[in-house]
């Protein structure tokens, strides 16, 4: 394993994360909001949530709500995953605000607490996705408010379609960042998000699980030519951490290119190309350990597919299995192979 290899891996990993932080919304799933009573909360409506939700009727709202002081800025965008031109789903979302004189007309369905006024945002049809390069994945933005809250209390959002049901998304606040509990469960919520976008699960998985099948069997292969882990413990879990990595670039690849699919040709695809190139990378040093033909394993190894795990796990690629795999290469005994 080469020092200047790791080295580039490290260095493109640290420039690349700050970025993907600075960019990304926190994901949120909300579901049993169809009361006013029963509202989701958005906890720090400064900070970036993307809330991703269903309306499952034309005759029922998704209430939100959230505390905000006087002044305090209010942000909030109405996403979806469908073509309204093709979907005919249009939501709207009314902001109902304590004590404002505001009074948009709203749906008969759609509750609004006693001393509240309204003020309605109708969703239009942009006519075009957009590309979103951290995902990868798409959006259609419907409507957008901002505005400085002109009182202290408790806000209520409600979406609704009076035509259609359909998939949104909920983006609020402006402050990004991440707690660790977000950042641990944020792999596995973009999964979340790819259905929500309404793919299969098994299709999402599909690079995953084929570069661990058909991988493994080349590996294993590899063992009958005295090049491969044979019975070494240590090469074969960085061999599946490496496919690992190398599967969930693969499901980068495939997002970008439906993204694309829907949106057309985007700059922002050189990003995501960038952070399928990086698992990739760990992927492939991973292998060459884990077939390489040299003496046994070595405490710079070890520190080396430590390494590998660490950055997997900053990129927050590889669902885990990636990093994990490495982590625990570095522990297990190793020794040189038995010769035929």
């Amino acid at each position: 394993m080469r020092i200047v290899k790791l080295a580039i891996v490290i260095v493109a990993a640290l420039v690349l994360l700050p970025a993907f932080s600075a960019s990304a919304h926190t994901p949120l799933f909300s579901h049993d909001n169809s009361s006013l009573q029963s509202a989701f909360a958005i906890n720090d409506p400064a900070k970036s949530w993307a809330v991703y939700a269903n309306l499952p009727s034309t005759d029922t709202a998704a209430y939100y709500w959230f505390q905000m002081d006087a002044g305090g800025d209010i942000d909030i965008t109405l996403l979806s995953p469908v073509d309204p031109a093709d979907s005919h789903f249009l939501p709207s979302f009314v902001l109902m605000v304590p004590g404002s004189l505001s009074n948009d007309p709203v749906p008969s369905f759609v509750e609004i607490p006693s001393g509240y006024g309204t003020i309605v945002v109708d969703g239009t049809d942009p006519g075009i996705a957009t590309y979103e390069p951290f995902s990868p994945g798409w959006f259609y933005q419907l409507a957008n408010l901002t505005l400085s809250a002109p009182v202290t209390g408790t806000y209520y959002i409600a979406v609704y379609d009076q035509n259609n049901s359909g998939n949104f998304g909920l983006p609020v606040g402006y402050v990004e960042g991440y707690t660790i509990p977000e950042i641990l469960m944020l792999p596995y919520a973009l999964q979340l998000v790819f259905v929500w976008e309404g793919q299969n699960i098994f299709i999402v998985l599909l690079p995953l699980l084929l570069s661990l099948v058909l991988g493994g069997i080349m590996v294993y292969r590899r063992t009958t030519v005295t090049k491969g882990p044979k019975d070494d413990l240590s090469k074969w879990a960085a061999a599946f951490g490496g496919l690992s990595f190398i599967g969930y670039a693969g499901i980068d690849v495939y997002q970008m290119l439906l993204a694309l699919s829907k949106t057309g040709w985007e700059s922002g695809a050189i990003v995501s190309i960038l952070f399928a190139v990086l698992p990739l990378a760990l992927g492939a040093i991973g292998l060459r350990y884990a077939l390489r033909r040299g003496p046994k394993t070595t405490i710079y190894h070890r520190v080396g597919l430590v390494a590998i795990g660490v950055i997997g796990l900053m990129l927050w690629t590889g669902l885990y299995i990636g990093p994990a795999l490495m982590v625990l290469a570095a522990i297990l005994p190793s020794h040189r192979p038995k010769l035929p």
